[in-house]
Formats: structure tokens, sequence, C-alpha cells
């Protein structure tokens, strides 16, 4: 049976080229000074006024001759790891809905956090799915909260990968802080600061 393939040998070189020139020419915008220096250390070309880095073709290809074919994201509970690479396929769950359908009021209303923490339950009683993407928006929070909470109950709620958004880096720094709990072991709300997160 043949395989589905919408992009030629050539299709996937013209992307590629393309990728390197956007990261040559254009670079990428990174707000975090400390990782701009580790990059200008490593011979990226940084614009620290506007905070962009480009990266020179034998930058890339010296880095890109590093990377591993394969790697394994180790899971927090030793039983979700996930290897990447060598052909294999995992499945998650869609991501970022606002308004679901709910079975007790028989109708439709926005999301909130407790339908984050449902959603990662589900995904971690779900066999088939290998990882949780944050499923929803916790309306019932302000846009500056929910992003921390998101992270913070769904990591409480499944021991498989988690995936999902920062618009801040101070939030990205407390999902990956506090990314690493498992699940089995109890928060001390006195270790969290108490105007990040609904507790």
């Amino acid at each position: 049976m043949p395989l589905y393939k919408p992009l030629t040998p050539k299709d996937i070189n013209r992307i590629d080229d393309t990728a390197h020139q956007v990261l040559e020419e254009v670079g990428i915008r990174i707000c975090d000074h400390d990782f701009l220096d580790q990059l200008k250390a490593a011979g990226a070309i940084v614009d620290y006024d506007n905070e962009r880095v480009c990266f020179p073709a034998d930058l890339l290809g010296e880095v890109l001759s590093r990377a591993p074919s394969r790697f394994t994201l180790h899971s927090r509970d030793g039983q979700n790891d996930l290897l990447l690479g060598d052909g294999k396929v995992y499945f998650t769950n869609g991501g970022r809905v606002f308004r679901l359908f709910d079975t007790e009021t028989g109708d439709y209303r926005i999301t909130m956090l407790k339908d984050v923490a449902q959603t990662a339950k589900l995904v971690n009683h779900l066999k088939y799915i290998d990882s949780y993407i944050i499923a929803c928006q916790a309306h019932d929070l302000a846009p500056q909260k929910y992003h921390l909470n998101d992270f913070y109950h769904a990591f409480n709620c499944t021991t498989k990968h988690v995936m999902g958004g920062c618009d801040s880096l101070e939030a990205w720094k407390v999902s990956d802080r506090y990314g690493n709990w498992p699940v089995s072991s109890p928060v001390e709300r006195t270790s969290l600061e108490r105007s990040h997160f609904f507790l």
C-alpha cells in the first residue's frame, strides 16, 4: 500500500533552504538577554536593541550536524517516555478550544480552569494518547494568570508530557521550574508565589 507523501524531496529541500535563509537574514526575536548572551558566545549575530538573533549558515550547519537523529523525552514518572526519531509516531489531543458543551447544563459555555484539569486527567487515563496539549483556556482567570495556572494544573493532573503556550518570560520560567514535580508529591503552597497561582 503506498504511503501518502504530499511533498517531493525537491519540495522538502526548498522548505529547508527557505528556513535557513529566514534564520540567516531575518532571524528570530528573543527577549531573554541571558539567552542572547549565550547565543552570541556560540557564534550567532545578536542585535540587543531589537532583541533579534540571526544564525550564519556555517553556525547552522555545525549545530545541525551535532543534532541527534533520535532522542528520548523523559517523563516525570518514568512510565511515559517518548523516543523521538526512527519513524515513531505519537498521538496527542487537540488544543486551545474556547467553548465546550457542558453535559451538566446541556448548553455550551466558555472554558474554565477546571476544564484544563479535567482534560489533563482524561488524557492521563487514555492509553493511546501519549502527551497532553493544554486543551482549553481558563476564562475564569485574569489573562496574566491563566498560562501559569494552565501549567500548574496540567502538571498536577497528568504524568504525560505537557505542551502549552506562554506569552511572557515569567510564565515560561515558572512552568519550566515547576514542570519537574512528580505528580504523586504534594505541592507545598508556601513554596509558590500566591500572586501567580489560583489555589
